[in-house]
């Protein structure tokens, strides 16, 4: 049902679903990474920079991936010529995407259960889902960047006036690299840190917020 929607769509706009379907694999390759257009349309065989980002615009209104810009935190403005981020609005549509792509639609289930083994899968499926949930809660999302490009913010929120930091941490990752900065942290509310919920058996929580660290 999900990719049939998708598919409808995309030709409706004018698109190929074989370009599409390309771009969806290669979107999942660099989950949580930044990425250019320039090195999307060549990983995808697009045949210029144009054509993908107007494939990035159309899933944006199609409400099936998102984008967050870069936004320097020091001078609290947004980059928009350095590279962006894109995550996919529903990780169950994410999913149902990839096992039509590979040829597991039938089995989507199973499919989609082999797909999280593995911490690392599962560290930037967290983040997918974190900013699946912010996305809907701000009016702006972007990630942010600090001390020259060395230090980044999985996430920074905006909404009404006023900025909110967020951390995706899975597994024992440290956060020692972010200590130098809790003055800057602080000026925005503070840098809240967002771990992987151990929820009781019907729960809904798929994350815990595990302080707003790093204030003053």
């Amino acid at each position: 049902t999900y990719t049939k929607w998708v598919d409808g769509d995309v030709h409706k706009n004018g698109k190929s679903t074989e370009s599409a379907y390309r771009l969806f694999k290669e979107l999942d390759k660099t989950l949580t990474s930044r990425v250019s257009y320039t090195n999307l349309a060549k990983d995808t065989l697009f045949a210029s920079q144009q054509s993908a980002q107007d494939y990035l615009e159309l899933f944006d209104l199609m409400y099936v991936c998102f984008k967050c810009d870069c936004f320097l935190l020091e001078s609290r403005k947004v980059d928009p010529k350095k590279n962006k981020k894109f995550y996919f609005v529903d990780p169950f549509i994410h999913n149902a995407l990839l096992a039509k792509q590979d040829g597991f639609l039938d089995d989507a289930f199973n499919y989609s259960r082999k797909l999280l083994v593995g911490e690392n899968v599962a560290s930037t499926r967290f983040e997918e889902v974190v900013g699946s949930l912010l996305q809907r809660r701000f009016t702006r999302l972007d990630y942010g960047v600090l001390a020259g490009d060395d230090l980044e913010v999985d996430f920074v929120g905006f909404n009404h006036g006023k900025y909110q930091l967020f951390e995706c941490k899975y597994g024992k990752t440290g956060l020692q690299n972010y200590l130098k900065f809790q003055k800057l942290f602080a000026s925005f509310g503070g840098l809240n840190i967002l771990v992987p919920s151990v929820a009781n058996a019907g729960e809904r929580s798929f994350f815990t917020l595990a302080g707003n660290s790093f204030t003053e």
